[in-house]
């Protein structure tokens, strides 16, 4: 079935996995299974076969200044030893319009502090369009820049991070008593 088209009948999102088989194509703007096309591809899943498996989890936290750095990597690979997915990906996603995940140094404060500190002087607090509404365009320019997600490696049952990174959740208008990041980890 490896690059065939999808049996009429299935109706698939842009990207779908689906037991063995990756579904790709422009599934999503069919109105009914004759229209557009998808396509299936098998998924390799390593020496061995087996099932990919999927797995979410959302982390909770509490934030506690406007603009910080919180190292989540513990709590981040808790979630992935409770899985038991062993290799694939680990994607981490902060939710929220003003928040953001970063992969940085873990070791020296002082570079989590040197982030925000950048972030200020690049983009300073005020003077901004948005500014207008809710007085925080600051921080949605900074969650923008940073981004909202990253990707991790999963080898072997652990976090391909090297010896010095972590995955930090980043707060820009905090104070905030409820944050959430979803882990999501995909593999075998």
């Amino acid at each position: 079935m490896v690059g065939d088209e999808v049996p009429k009948g299935i109706i698939a999102g842009n990207c779908f996995l689906m037991s063995e088989y990756f579904i790709y194509g422009d599934c999503h703007r069919r109105k009914s299974p004759e229209e557009g096309v998808c396509f299936m591809k098998k998924v390799s899943t390593g020496q061995g076969g087996g099932v990919m498996h999927l797995k979410h989890s959302v982390l909770e936290l509490e934030t506690t200044t406007r603009e910080e750095l919180y190292d989540i990597t513990e709590r981040v690979r808790s979630e992935v030893e409770q899985s038991g997915i062993k290799n694939g990906l680990v994607s981490i996603y902060a939710q929220g319009a003003t928040a953001a995940i970063m992969i940085q140094e873990g070791w020296d404060e002082s570079v989590q502090n040197d982030v925000v500190t950048l972030l200020r002087k690049l983009v300073p607090h005020g003077g901004w369009e948005h500014d207008r509404q809710d007085g925080n365009a600051d921080a949605h320019l900074k969650a923008g820049l940073v981004g909202p997600g990253e990707t991790v490696p999963l080898i072997d049952g652990r976090l391909g991070l090297s010896t010095w990174q972590n995955i930090f959740f980043c707060e820009f208008d905090g104070p905030r008593k409820m944050r959430r990041v979803v882990v999501t980890v995909i593999g075998t």
